[in-house]
């Protein structure tokens, strides 16, 4: 494998998340990828998306958006993008199901569509340590039923990750940026999955409530600025006038609005920390530490400012998804017949 795609199929991360983390780590990551190969399945035959539809025991409704908003919410890990005018939403609606049914109804459908699509995957002992996955691995969704059916009926998941990694291809897309940003941190810092880590949780906290009181506002305040800017785009957003701006009228709740500005205000603090340790600290001694960086991380209006700006424009834009993800949502209902 190329060592560039590493970052995008972090082995080390993986198994440390899959390991050592909580139970559910494992039903997340097995969400991910029957929806994953659930996805590309569909692209070469789209039957499997009314397949499931006439045979799992699972009706949907606009209800079932909330499933989708909490599978997102879990963690920065495995929360996808979805494919514009796809049944992308529904699908992984389908894959929270199979995985969450444990009398075991929805994994024999779900192994027939791996004999239907994959024959010749369904079919291999991944019992087998040995099994030349480079060699047997050559479309996305022969990768994606490979790994959805070793993490669901095999023990040797972890032994055979660095084969699923050598046999990676560039169209997967299996993470996004989440993953680089975090590799990279917890290549600087030298943990495992920092995000989990106490000191680098508290970092990053204090890095977002220096923002705010540099600003001189709140999480509440800041979340209303969000939510006016949706209301009525003004400022750094009236640029979008003339692409058609849209004023919302419909806007999230505010304390609902207040979780997701708290959630991308970390990320947009770990963002700028990431680019600040890059640009200043990468050196042999890497300067910063987790247990020096009260005294030792210099940040200036300059960070502050950046993380303000990207955390309020991520917060203008999650919004607009959500908007967008709800209609597409109620399309593919309504395609569906529910």
């Amino acid at each position: 494998m190329d060592e560039f795609f590493d970052q995008f199929f972090p082995t080390e991360f993986l198994i440390e998340y899959l390991e050592n983390g909580p139970e559910e780590n494992m039903d997340r990551f097995q969400t991910y990828v029957v929806y994953r190969f659930l996805t590309f399945a569909a692209k070469e035959n789209p039957a499997v998306i009314t397949e499931l539809r006439d045979t799992l025991e699972c009706p949907l409704s606009m209800d079932n958006l909330s499933d989708i908003y909490r599978f997102l919410d879990q963690d920065f890990y495995f929360s996808p993008s979805f494919s514009e005018n796809s049944f992308d939403p529904v699908l992984l609606c389908y894959a929270i199901a199979i995985i969450d049914d444990k009398s075991g109804f929805g994994l024999a459908i779900l192994n027939r569509i791996f004999k239907e699509a994959c024959p010749e995957i369904s079919s291999v002992d991944f019992s087998n340590v040995d099994v030349d996955l480079e060699l047997l691995l050559q479309t996305e969704v022969q990768f994606y039923a490979a790994l959805a059916i070793c993490s669901i009926h095999y023990s040797t998941l972890i032994a055979l990750l660095p084969k699923f990694a050598a046999a990676y291809m560039e169209d997967l897309h299996f993470t996004c940026e989440d993953f680089i940003l975090y590799d990279f941190m917890d290549e600087y810092f030298e943990t495992k999955n920092c995000s989990a880590n106490p000191a680098f949780q508290e970092m990053t906290d204090t890095l977002v409530l220096a923002t705010l009181q540099s600003f001189d506002t709140d999480l509440e305040n800041f979340t209303l600025d969000g939510l006016f800017q949706l209301k009525h785009p003004a400022g750094r957003f009236a640029a979008i006038y003339r692409s058609g701006a849209i004023d919302m009228k419909d806007l999230p709740v505010p304390a609902d609005a207040a979780v997701l500005m708290k959630h991308i205000l970390s990320y947009a603090a770990a963002y700028e920390l990431r680019n600040n340790l890059y640009d200043y600290h990468l050196d042999e001694d890497k300067t910063i530490t987790l247990t020096n960086w009260k005294e030792n991380l210099k940040w200036h209006y300059v960070q502050y400012t950046n993380v303000y700006n990207l955390a309020l424009s991520s917060f203008v834009a999650a919004c607009y998804s959500r908007k967008l993800l709800q209609k597409q949502f109620e399309e593919n209902l309504r395609e569906l017949n529910y």
